[in-house]
C-alpha cells in the first residue's frame, strides 16, 4: 500500500474534501487549480472525478461512498457524471462524518432515522448496516477510515465498538491517530486498498500504523 503525506487547500484534513473508493476518487471542483487533481489518482490508482455537492468543496464531509454507490444529503442535487447516487432523506446532512463504510457493510450514527438507514443500505448496496459510536462519539465517519482490507479508528474506541465495526465491515480493525495525535482519522486521510493519503502533520509512527491497519 502506497501512503503519501498531502494537504488540500492548505489543510491536512484531507478527508473533509475527498472521497475515495476502489473505483474512483472524488475531488472538489476547485481542485483543477491544484496539484491534487494529479496526485490523488496516482496515489490511489483510480480515475478522478471533479464534483460539487451542496455547493461546497467539503464533499468528504457531505458524502459517503463505496464502489457501488454514493450517498448525498437529501437537499442536494446529484453531482453530474456520477452514477448510482442516492439522496438520504434525513435532517442530518454531514453524511461523510456520520457513516463509515466499505464494500462489505456500513457503520452509521444512531441519530439517523430508520428510513435513512434503509436508504443508506440500498445506496451502498451492502447487506448490513450497524448503528454505533466510536469512542462514545456519533461521528463514526470522522472517527474512522475503512477499506476492503482493514479499518483504523479513534484510539478511544472500546472493545465493544471495535467488535461491532469488525462485524459490519468484515475486516480487521485497529486503533490509531493521524496528524500528530488526532483521533479523527476519517477527517485526516483518504484510502482504498491500493494507497492512501494522510495529512502533512502525520508522524512516521502514525503512517506505519495506518499502513498496517489498512494495507
Amino acid at each position: 500500500m502506497r501512503v503519501s503525506r498531502e494537504e488540500v487547500f492548505g489543510t491536512p484534513f484531507l478527508g473533509l474534501y475527498i472521497v475515495a473508493t476502489e473505483k474512483a476518487v472524488f475531488l472538489p471542483a476547485g481542485f483543477h487549480k491544484t496539484h491534487a487533481v494529479e496526485r490523488f489518482p496516482e496515489i490511489l490508482g483510480v480515475p478522478a472525478h471533479m464534483i460539487s455537492v451542496h455547493g461546497s468543496p467539503l464533499i468528504g464531509m457531505f458524502c459517503a461512498a463505496n464502489s457501488r454507490g454514493m450517498l448525498i444529503p437529501g437537499i442536494s442535487e446529484a453531482p453530474k457524471g456520477v452514477e448510482n447516487v442516492v439522496r438520504v432523506s434525513d435532517k442530518l446532512t454531514a453524511l461523510g462524518n456520520l457513516i463509515l463504510a466499505n464494500d462489505n457493510g456500513a457503520v452509521i450514527s444512531a441519530q439517523f432515522s430508520r428510513k435513512a438507514e434503509e436508504e443508506i443500505r440500498e445506496g451502498l448496496g451492502v447487506p448490513e448496516v450497524v448503528r454505533s459510536t466510536i469512542g462514545g462519539m456519533d461521528i463514526v465517519g470522522s472517527c474512522g477510515i475503512a477499506t476492503n482490507s482493514g479499518a483504523l479508528v479513534h484510539p478511544q474506541a472500546t472493545e465493544a465498538e471495535i467488535e461491532r465495526i469488525r462485524g459490519a465491515l468484515k475486516v480487521k480493525v485497529d486503533i490509531g491517530s493521524l496528524n500528530r495525535g488526532s483521533g479523527h482519522v476519517g477527517a485526516c486521510a483518504v484510502a482504498n486498498t491500493r494507497g492512501g493519503g494522510v495529512g502533512t502533520l502525520t508522524t512516521p509512527i502514525e503512517i506505519t500504523r495506518f499502513e498496517e491497519a489498512l494495507g
